[in-house]
């Protein structure tokens, strides 16, 4: 071959191999223009991505590389993304790029950073929503491809800040794009009401059964049926005596629910009743939330779980068995974050629900000898849930069962089996 045409195959290569590799191109320095008042620096190279930041009109972005025939990969204000060339034109000679945002103030404007409602994609069968902008984070919940995640917002080229079932955290941008007008509004589901509340103010009389409850003293109340919970609350600078009794009456089930003040005043009561008699507990009540915002947690296995604002006695969220079926005679623990595990005596498995009233995950241990949960305990090791379960014999045999924090199924053991 002669050296002419050697030396033209090798620029051929050259410059084949320029526009096949982007970015390989050396970088350099652009202005932004032909536009009105600015453009985008997009996530991705697609308008369909996340809008990292509006670049104004003027503005010089620095380390700029082609990345194909219609964007150029830049970075501005100290973030990484992508322009369409179009807008671009090469800056020569010394040029001072524009100066980065002060760290406490957004480089985006915060119209540009909200992102509302967007769906879970590009993955095979969840991602996760983790505690901080970090993959080093824990993971609070694995949240499924399909799902939808609201009041999302931009915190870095990298992750989206979000809320999923009353849950926030983060996830990856990549894992994320704009969900259309037919998702689902975050607002939840309606709940259910009780039967029956009392508040002070209201005329206490002997022929209403909720009246007649409150008007009687915290001492004449336990006496009246099964007392199952009685807890002394301190929060926000206030005591609260709260308390729960069950009663039956062979045709149904009735709790009663209250609030005495350090006084030993009535607050509050409720009445809650179920619409049938089992031979397990329809009606349970435990506290809730966190040491700053308690919580009177009251499950009704017809109707579904609440949480009770231990001040005021109104409901502050309630979770419909529409949502999920909690079952009966549950059994439960609460984190110091306010989330909650709770499992059915027939069903479901571990439930983790939120501080908010968001499902975050139902454990399954895909096993059919496995039922009958009596007692869960959260430990470092993860959640442990201790079973009771049978066979068509009668045989009885305890099962405890270690799952994560996020649902996993970490051990099965059987621990005797008479």
């Amino acid at each position: 071959m002669k050296p002419k045409h050697a030396l033209c195959l090798l620029a051929v290569l050259i410059l084949g191999l320029s526009l096949l590799c982007p970015g390989a191109a050396e970088s350099t320095n652009m202005r932004v223009i032909n536009c009105k008042e600015w453009v985008s620096l997009w996530a991705k190279p697609s308008k369909d991505s996340v809008r990292l930041v509006k670049v104004p009109l003027g503005a010089v972005v620095t380390n700029c590389t082609r990345y194909n025939s219609t964007y150029t990969r830049c970075e501005y204000n100290g973030r990484s993304g992508y322009i369409k060339t179009a807008y671009l034109e090469e800056v020569t000679g010394d040029v001072q790029p524009s100066a980065p945002s002060s760290p406490s103030v957004p480089a985006a404007e915060e119209g540009s950073r909200e992102l509302g409602t967007m769906k879970v994609v590009n993955c095979e069968e969840w991602v996760s929503l983790w505690k901080k902008p970090s993959t080093s984070s824990d993971r609070i919940v694995k949240v499924s491809l399909g799902s939808f995640v609201y009041n999302c917002t931009v915190y870095d080229d990298k992750f989206i800040r979000c809320e999923y079932n009353g849950v926030t955290g983060y996830i990856l941008s990549a894992y994320l794009e704009k969900a259309d007008a037919t998702a689902p509004a975050a607002t939840p589901e309606p709940g259910w009401a009780d039967e029956n509340v009392w508040v002070p103010g209201e005329t206490l009389s002997a022929e209403n059964d909720i009246s007649y409850a409150a008007s009687y003293s915290y001492v004449d109340l336990a006496s009246s049926g099964e007392m199952i919970l009685e807890e002394k609350i301190e929060a926000k600078g206030r005591v609260w005596f709260l308390y729960g009794i069950r009663i039956k009456n062979g045709r149904n089930e009735q709790l009663i629910a209250g609030c005495y003040d350090v006084n030993l005043q009535p607050v509050w009561c409720r009445s809650i009743t179920s619409g049938s008699l089992s031979e397990l507990q329809l009606l349970s009540m435990f506290t809730g939330g966190t040491k700053e915002t308690p919580y009177l947690m009251i499950h009704n296995a017809e109707k579904g779980l609440q949480a009770i604002d231990i001040a005021t006695g109104e409901v502050v969220w309630s979770l419909p068995t529409s949502t999920i079926s909690l079952g009966a005679s549950i059994c439960w623990a609460v984190d110091p974050d306010g989330t909650m595990y709770i499992a059915g005596h027939n069903g479901p498995h571990p439930v983790a629900v939120s501080v908010r009233g968001g499902v975050m995950w139902a454990a399954d241990p895909r096993t059919d000898v496995v039922y009958g949960a009596y007692r869960i305990t959260l430990s470092d090791a993860g959640i442990i849930c201790d079973y009771e379960s049978s066979d068509t014999q009668g045989t009885r045999s305890h099962y405890v069962v270690l799952y994560s924090y996020y649902g996993e199924t970490l051990d099965i053991s059987l621990s005797f089996a008479p």
